[in-house]
């Protein structure tokens, strides 16, 4: 018996979804770094208004557009409860605590060890092939991206038993969303997924913040604060998330992952646009690296 998930022929537009996701996610870190030094929010605050703000989004776009497309049977609600507890409200606030832990640059790196995770959980659930040449890729993309964000900077590391096991786990948090929703890309539309999930993210979030800090903190007292928070919320964030879902109609989570790590290079040439910094000859070595990665896969049939 074949479990291995159908997937449409077009590749290329998988693959066109894929850059598109991974560019549009490239303006999320540094317009989340802008909100919490100016405003001074609480990182759970922040990735809760967030969260909201995409569940709104979505939910409003499909009742006005398609509403039918909300409609879903108990066990894919379940699956969708699931998936949201783990991939947006628990990973938005291990990822936060990452940062802390074990600085920007080293947790960056580890959540993209989800690609690695989301290749080998689809050959073991649905026998999809695990090739060397999607493993060489996943190893290159890995390095290069680490090459990206400095990792090699002693300044930039803050290794710790803790921070490691935390960052970890968000790399298998992201895998569960990617895998999730690999899965029920043929059954579920992908912007109806999408709503739940961040609605039951948003829930978790909001039940972490009362255990974690004073009710006082939960909401922004500043408007301005809240439209910021609002904008990346229905900007990057879920048109990010929307054209990944997308991708994985056409594309094996694997390849998908891989693309998308194309947002570490495009931060970082954001900021060497906009923020002035320049990039480092080991910078420009991983970048490369993460190109070859993105074109080894497409080499051969995925």
């Amino acid at each position: 018996m074949n479990l291995t998930i159908p997937k449409p022929k077009n590749t290329k537009l998988g693959i066109v979804y894929s850059l598109a996701a991974g560019l549009t996610w490239a303006i999320t870190a540094p317009g989340l770094r802008y909100m919490l030094s100016q405003y001074q929010i609480p990182s759970l605050t922040l990735a809760l208004w967030r969260d909201i703000f995409v569940a709104l989004a979505a939910f409003a776009a499909i009742a006005l557009i398609r509403p039918t497309l909300l409609r879903v049977t108990g066990k894919e609600l379940r699956g969708m409860a699931f998936t949201g507890i783990i991939s947006i409200g628990i990973y938005h606030a291990i990822w936060t605590e990452s940062i802390r832990l074990n600085g920007a640059s080293v947790a960056l790196v580890l959540i993209y060890l989800y690609v690695i995770i989301v290749a080998i959980g689809a050959w073991v659930l649905w026998r999809e092939p695990l090739t060397p040449m999607h493993m060489v890729a996943a190893v290159l993309a890995i390095i290069g991206s680490a090459l990206v964000v400095r990792i090699y900077d002693p300044e930039a590391l803050r290794f710790s038993w803790l921070g490691i096991l935390i960052g970890l786990s968000s790399a298998f948090a992201q895998s569960v969303f990617v895998l999730y929703n690999q899965h029920i890309t043929n059954s579920v539309n992908s912007w109806a997924a999408l709503a739940y999930t961040f609605l039951f993210g948003s829930i978790t979030l909001f039940v972490l913040c009362l255990f974690t800090q004073p009710p006082n903190t939960i909401v922004p007292d500043q408007p301005s604060a809240l439209l910021g928070i609002a904008f990346l919320g229905i900007g990057p964030t879920l048109c990010g998330y929307g054209l990944f879902t997308m991708a994985l109609k056409y594309i094996p989570g694997k390849l998908a992952g891989l693309i998308a790590i194309i947002e570490i290079v495009l931060a970082a040439f954001i900021s060497w646009l906009f923020l002035g910094e320049m990039l480092e000859l080991l910078q420009i070595l991983g970048i490369s690296l993460v190109i070859i990665a993105i074109v080894l896969p497409n080499l051969r049939k995925a």
